[in-house]
């Protein structure tokens, strides 16, 4: 919700969203009505408009919150349900084959996948990236990182199939997919992603570095690719 948020007060119409800038009060009635819009999206229950026009103390109503919340809609021409990076990473991952890999390592790869594309979100010169580039990225690398070479030749088809039906740039995947391994050294060790446990490789070199924060990674992710 917080960056669907962000998204929605970006949405305002120009004129509008300029002077939402200068206007302390418009900015604020931006600010709650892209909360209120995206709680209603993304969340099971549904904040009525007079709940957050209380939370305004008065200062706004309910009419104010339904009109600004239109013309945030219109302004974004009612896209406000884009296919996220996760949602291409499961729709790629159920292309494989049942036969080429087991549901735990299906699991495992999805997860490894979702992190990395957790990471992507934070970075503002992937911003710009399509978002069925950044799964192709996090599911390649997840692959690589589990080391499954032996189903190589099934994998290669499935990528190659991705390409050419997704027109995704294979130069720019891989640039991303390098920044994507790059974060994940960065922010954490995940047991088993690399060569071994608190290490990681750079793939221009045969030199490995440590990762230094290794209580950030995501548990459930360590136990299982430490299995796999």
């Amino acid at each position: 919700p917080a960056l669907r948020c962000h998204t929605l007060i970006g949405s305002c119409a120009p004129r509008r969203g300029k002077k939402a800038i200068r206007d302390r009060k418009i900015y604020q009635l931006t600010a709650m009505t892209a909360l209120y819009t995206a709680v209603k999206i993304n969340e099971p229950e549904v904040m009525e408009p007079s709940l957050v026009a209380g939370l305004s103390r008065g200062t706004y109503s309910e009419t104010d919150i339904t009109n600004m919340e239109l013309e945030m809609l219109g302004a974004l021409d009612w896209r406000i349900q884009p296919p996220t990076s996760m949602s291409f990473c499961r729709l790629y991952l159920a292309l494989f084959p049942k036969c080429s890999m087991s549901n735990e390592d299906r699991q495992t790869v999805l997860q490894l996948a979702r992190f990395q594309t957790e990471l992507a979100v934070c970075q503002y010169d992937m911003v710009t990236v399509a978002p069925s580039t950044i799964a192709f990225a996090a599911i390649h690398n997840s692959l690589r990182g589990l080391r499954m070479t032996s189903r190589a030749s099934s994998f290669n088809n499935v990528f190659e199939l991705l390409v050419e039906s997704s027109a995704i740039d294979v130069n720019e995947a891989g640039k991303v997919g390098q920044q994507l391994m790059n974060l994940v050294s960065q922010n954490c060790c995940i047991d088993g992603f690399f060569p071994s446990c608190g290490d990681t490789i750079d793939r221009n070199s045969s030199k490995t570095t440590h990762c230094t924060s290794a209580e950030r990674s995501p548990r459930s992710i360590t136990n299982k690719v430490g299995s796999v």
